[in-house]
């Protein structure tokens, strides 16, 4: 099972597989995510795919397409690229009505937060379905529901902005876990009894 896995997704996958619960698995998923995408080069032309988006959302012109795919063929054809286009195709189609009413830097943000989530599933939760069904939960629901958890728990917004400022992913870090400020000690003794 782990020749199928990305190496950096094989510690959520242990973690999935043992009794760890969402949170835990939420974090360690979040830091395989921004080192994949480090690794591949992140996701070219995600900012140009999400003006396009806004822009098709707020049209019935369908032209959206054909400049969709000039961008991935711009970029090179790289995998994230195409999988972007991808979610692009559903996002227009499914949320189009709901994304409408916001801003075009709103719907960018919404569709870089689709198209990780696509990765989480892609790269995390897809090749270990079978493993997770077998030994951990005995039925497909209870993975798509630990799934749905595990995602809902992820910081994916703060990755989806630090994506659409740099793109090539070249210092993406998934969001720190520790509090940002130390307290003073002073600030502590106030609050002595």
């Amino acid at each position: 099972m782990y020749s199928k896995l990305v190496p950096s997704w094989r510690r959520p996958y242990r973690l999935a597989k043992g009794d760890a619960g969402a949170g835990v698995v939420a974090a360690e998923a979040e830091k395989a995510l921004s080192a994949t995408l480090r690794r591949t080069g992140g996701c070219p032309g995600i900012q140009e795919l999400g003006r396009i988006v806004a822009d098709a959302v707020r049209s019935d012109d369908q032209s959206w397409r054909g400049r969709a795919d000039e961008v991935v063929r711009a970029s090179g054809g790289i995998k994230h690229t195409r999988m972007a286009r991808e979610v692009a195709e559903g996002v227009v189609e499914a949320q189009g009505a709901h994304l409408a009413g916001l801003s075009t830097e709103a719907i960018v943000e919404e569709f870089a937060v689709a198209v990780l989530r696509k990765m989480v599933l892609h790269y995390g939760f897809g090749p270990i379905q079978p493993a997770l069904i077998a030994e951990r939960f005995g039925s497909p629901s209870g993975v798509i529901a630990f799934e749905a958890e595990c995602l809902a728990q992820m910081r994916l917004r703060p990755i989806a902005a630090k994506l659409l400022a740099g793109p090539r992913a070249e210092r993406l870090r998934a969001p720190s876990t520790r509090p940002r400020k130390k307290r003073s000690m002073a600030s502590m003794l106030e609050v002595w009894p």
